[in-house]
């Protein structure tokens, strides 16, 4: 896999390894997420969030 300092090199398509996750937040400043962690473990996953607390 090509990597740049900040991830797959733009414009080219990347690839989890069997058994990872790449999860991804929608807030870009808060989010704890594959930015700043990198794959996580599918082990790991707990849940699907299908409508956050409070909203809609």
């Amino acid at each position: 896999m090509t990597r740049t300092a900040h991830g797959p090199a733009a414009g080219t398509r990347s690839r989890t390894w069997a058994g990872w996750l790449l999860v991804l937040g929608d807030n870009l400043a808060r989010s704890k997420d594959s930015r700043l962690l990198g794959c996580i473990p599918d082990t790991d996953l707990l849940g699907v969030v299908l409508r956050p607390i409070g909203q809609g």
